[in-house]
């Protein structure tokens, strides 16, 4: 099914444009499973009309989702991972079963990150578990599951040899600004700590205070 509706929505799409658009193209533009997302999100019956802005709103959708899975992973420790065979929500099934319904079954996996989100703002691992199982049992069906091989496989090739040591280093240097960041908080010194943040932020990264701990992240 995953290649399916991979197939008609590129089919649909090049149509509409009346000409061709090579994937290698797109994909200087956005990430594989991003480009999946874009192509998946129409209902198959429907054209889908290339557009910069409806590409990259797509990517951003699809980012949101793999922050949260990647995210509660990381919290959960792969907790989640013994939990079985995960039900897919009534709303997603009912959606798929509907002439598969794929815009309608991504708003579900959205309410389920939400959800998840949330949970995690409160620091309840239970919720984040549950959220995390059900979204991803239902990214699955639609083969975009951030953490699958096809997608978490890619990303591990892209980083090898001296691109890992890069970002060993920089993380390494984010850690150590961080904790300078935390020690000027301690002393109440907030304008510095301000100052801090703001500067990672001028550079492109993103500092998330959790109740772990800070986290962060390149800005996309």
């Amino acid at each position: 099914m995953h290649n399916g509706l991979l197939g008609l929505a590129g089919e649909k799409m090049s149509k509409s444009l009346g000409n061709s658009l090579l994937v290698t193209d797109v994909l200087r533009r956005v990430r594989a499973p991003e480009l999946r997302y874009y192509l998946v999100q129409a209902h198959y019956r429907s054209l889908l009309e290339y557009s910069e802005d409806a590409l990259e709103e797509a990517a951003a959708a699809y980012q949101r989702i793999e922050r949260f899975v990647l995210r509660a992973s990381e919290v959960l420790m792969g907790a989640a991972d013994d939990d079985g065979p995960p039900g897919l929500p009534v709303s997603f099934r009912s959606a798929m079963d509907e002439d598969l319904g794929v815009p309608a079954a991504l708003a579900a996996v959205h309410a389920s990150v939400r959800d998840g989100n949330q949970a995690l703002a409160a620091s309840d691992k239970a919720s984040v578990r549950a959220s995390l199982v059900q979204a991803r049992a239902m990214l699955d069906v639609l083969g975009l599951d951030p953490l699958a091989p096809p997608w978490a496989g890619s990303a591990a090739s892209a980083g090898s040899g001296a691109g890992d040591r890069l970002r060993d280093v920089l993380g390494s240097l984010v850690k150590l600004t961080l904790q300078q960041r935390d020690a000027a908080r301690a002393r109440r010194d907030y304008a510095t700590a301000d100052a801090i943040r703001d500067g990672l932020d001028e550079i492109g990264i993103q500092v998330e205070d959790t109740p772990e701990g800070p986290r962060w992240e390149l800005k996309r």
